[in-house]
This record gives C-alpha cells, structure tokens and sequence, in this order.
C-alpha cells in the first residue's frame, strides 16, 4: 500500500528507483501477497512503456508467467 502510495503522490526517484523499478516491485510484491488486481495493473503498466529497460523487459516473461498461474490458482479455489 504505501509503495503505490508513493508512487502516486511523490515524484520519481524513489528510494533511488524510477518509476519502472518501483512498478515491478509492486507486481512482485502484490505476487507475493496474491493480490493478482494490483499485480496485474503494474504489469501492464510495465508493458506499456515505451522505453522499457533491458533490465526491466528481460524479467517480464517470469513475471507474467507468475501472475498468470496466481490468477489459476485464484480461479481454481
């Protein structure tokens, strides 16, 4: 909560962090405490940009692929 708090309240770097690290570690982080609503608009955040970091990009697929099987898992309860 406070991590997208930040986000939409102060102005990037945070902690040292653009914009596109903080959103993929709000994705991972909703990942990890399975809210799949709040991972899945920071990864399509991610997607969205136009000048994605190789950094960024290269970790997409696992990301994906992690919230896809969060959303069976979801489903599947």
């Amino acid at each position: 909560e406070g991590f997208r708090m930040a986000r939409t309240t102060e102005t990037p770097p945070y902690c040292g962090m653009d914009t596109q690290v903080l959103d993929y570690l709000i994705a991972v982080l909703a990942l990890e405490c399975e809210d799949a609503d709040t991972a899945g608009r920071m990864i399509s955040s991610l997607l969205s940009e136009r000048n994605l970091s190789p950094r960024i990009s290269q970790r997409i697929p696992e990301l994906k692929d992690m919230f896809h099987e969060l959303k069976n898992n979801v489903e599947g309860e």
